[in-house]
């Protein structure tokens, strides 16, 4: 069994109570923990922010439902774990394009098309 004293699970049960203070406080002392703990996971700062904002969303939406049955950090980072893989396999499903590659010839097509007639008529 977890202290209720111990100062994390009292902030939490703060926040749990719908203390904006409490939950700002939180955001502030976790948030750079939570996205090193993300970008680990995936490799993308960028990204990383973006998951860790979530992360708090998600703790404020899930508040109510908090217990304190373990340390509050295992229930924080469990939450941004799970965000963290979600991310992982929808990129898994979903790779992006890459910039990069070159266009199929059939894709320019429509471009040679409106370059050709754009181009002055020979004489």
């Amino acid at each position: 069994m977890v202290d209720r004293n111990d100062p994390d699970v009292a902030l939490m049960l703060r926040v749990k109570g719908g203390d904006l203070s409490a939950y700002e406080e939180l955001v502030e002392k976790f948030k750079q923990p939570v996205m090193n703990l993300i970008y680990r996971l995936i490799n993308d700062l960028d990204e990383a922010e973006d998951i860790a904002q979530n992360v708090f969303v998600q703790v404020w939406k899930t508040r109510e439902r908090y217990e304190v049955a373990s340390k509050f950090t295992t229930w924080l980072f469990t939450i941004a774990r799970n965000l963290g893989l979600n991310e992982i396999r929808r990129r898994t499903r979903h790779p992006a394009d890459s910039l990069d590659e070159p266009r199929p010839d059939n894709e320019s097509q429509p471009l040679r098309v409106v370059e050709d007639a754009a181009s002055p008529i020979p004489a």
